[in-house]
């Protein structure tokens, strides 16, 4: 059983969920020291989902080390026994949207490679932070388009909108391109439960 001690309120971050909360859990595994700006590869047989009657477990997790949480994700697409698109966020060694646990004051480093098929069309924009264009997956089986352009949406964390930050109006990584994202988290931020996501805003 692991043990949990510490006096800082742990913000816990998934796509899942983002979250605060005043137990901390412990670091699993070393994290870089930095950022790093290579493509992340993808990552094979992405996007599982659990089967009928199966029971469902807690997401992976990732914790910071040293006021630092350095995370790489390839976001990826399949299409599941029913042919419904599904998408999401994979890390070099497979684990689906991990929950991201940091404390206040802690830096988030975060890469992401958006690993979709190039799609044919593309929508002009104006000039942004990251990509120029914005991409779009044609309708799979009567579903609506939810789009190859990505950026991640930090919900209910008060982080910069600057570009690099939680700027969902101006940014784009579109199929092919590997984004970086860098900030810190106030030092006053409340313990609670927050959602990462992938979005456009067009």
């Amino acid at each position: 059983m692991r043990n949990f001690y510490c006096s800082l309120a742990r913000i816990l971050i998934g796509v899942s969920i983002l979250v605060m909360a005043p137990l901390c859990a412990l670091p699993q595994g070393a994290t870089a020291t930095h950022s790093d700006p290579t493509p992340v590869e993808p990552v094979p047989n992405p996007c599982p989902r659990f089967k009928a009657g199966s029971v469902v477990q807690q997401p992976p997790a990732l914790s910071s080390s040293n006021g630092t949480l350095n995370v790489r994700f390839s976001y990826q697409q399949t299409t599941d026994s029913v042919g419904r698109l599904l998408h999401c966020f994979m890390t070099e060694d497979g684990l689906e949207s991990p929950t991201l646990h940091v404390n206040p004051g802690d830096t988030l480093n975060l890469t992401v490679t958006n690993n979709t098929p190039r799609p044919a069309g593309e929508l002009l924009d104006p000039p942004n932070c990251g990509d120029t264009t914005s991409e779009f997956t044609p309708p799979s089986n009567g579903i609506a388009s939810v789009g190859s352009s990505l950026n991640i949406h930090y919900h209910g964390t008060n982080v910069s909108p600057r570009c690099h930050g939680d700027n969902v109006t101006r940014t784009l990584i579109n199929s092919g391109s590997t984004f970086q994202y860098n900030f810190k988290f106030p030092i006053d931020a409340p313990p609670g439960l927050y959602w990462y996501h992938p979005h456009v805003t067009d």
